[in-house]
């Protein structure tokens, strides 16, 4: 593996373990308070964050992309149905999940091992759908229409479908990493006919070789377009990626970077994802 891949993968690795922490936090908001009207300003503006939080902390395990910012509209309609089933997984008790068996190289999925012959041995991880099921209804709009297809829960097991049953076998997919970093804020939130609509923006970097682009600061979240240099991000940032360096980039470019607006829907006395857009 590459230096600058190494850097990548780091950069990634940093980002991951913030918004995991701060997923953690989110998740200990007494969910009994969901009531917007009845809340006051500190619970509104709390419940707006961890909202937030909830979304961007969601990233593709493949490739690093965040799942729910993109340059099109994002919504229950239209999500990658793979990604909704690897978000609700993502958000599945430890405890609601069966695990037996070993890891080990004999045990992944291949031109001599399927789904059918697996053995007893391999490690394998079980959900019941109905655990499934609860979980996209807390997270998702009902509105979403839901197909159970295989999906990716890392770059070493995959889970499909059976009998009411999901089962994550070992199996490789390959990694197909970013060559930039993408990093998001909470900004504010409104709230207009028992819709929650939450505020953040957006910024990507790219501060390791790519041949088909410069090393600089980007305003969208597939790092295309440049708005700065580098200098910045290393001499006042100093490549440390905190939520207290994370706030300052987004400051400091704030007038010329994405706008987004998610949106949540209130249903049984909670607030579900329905919407992501760029708006800026």
């Amino acid at each position: 593996m590459t230096k600058d891949n190494n850097g990548v993968i780091s950069f990634a690795i940093a980002i991951a373990l913030i918004v995991i922490l701060v997923a953690f936090l989110a998740f200990s908001f007494d969910k009994k308070n969901r009531n917007f009207e009845n809340l006051d300003n500190v619970s509104k503006e709390k419940l707006a964050q961890d909202k937030y939080y909830s979304i961007s902390s969601m990233r593709n395990v493949l490739t690093n992309d965040l799942i729910f910012f993109s340059d099109k509209i994002v919504d229950v309609n239209n999500i990658d149905m793979d990604k909704l089933l690897y978000v609700a997984y993502s958000n599945i008790n430890s405890e609601d999940r069966v695990t037996k068996g070993t890891v080990s190289d004999d045990c992944y999925l291949g031109d001599n091992l399927n789904k059918e012959n697996y053995p007893d041995k391999c490690f394998i991880e079980i959900v019941d759908k109905n655990i499934l099921d609860e979980q996209i209804r807390n997270f998702f709009s009902s509105k979403a229409n839901i197909s159970y297809n295989d999906f990716v829960i890392s770059s070493n097991q995959k889970c499909s479908f059976k009998d009411n049953i999901y089962s994550c076998y070992l199996d490789r997919s390959p990694l197909k990493m970013n060559n930039y970093n993408t990093i998001s804020k909470y900004d504010s939130y409104e709230y207009v006919d028992d819709k929650l609509i939450v505020y953040s923006y957006l910024l990507s970097i790219r501060d390791s070789y790519d041949k088909n682009y410069e090393m600089g600061i980007y305003s969208d979240s597939k790092a295309t377009l440049k708005i700065d240099d580098l200098n910045y991000y290393e001499n006042d940032i100093h490549k440390t990626i905190t939520q207290e360096t994370i706030a300052k980039l987004i400051e400091h470019y704030k007038d010329n970077i994405s706008k987004y607006k998610s949106t949540f829907v209130k249903e049984n006395n909670n607030y579900v994802w329905y919407s992501t857009e760029l708006i800026k």
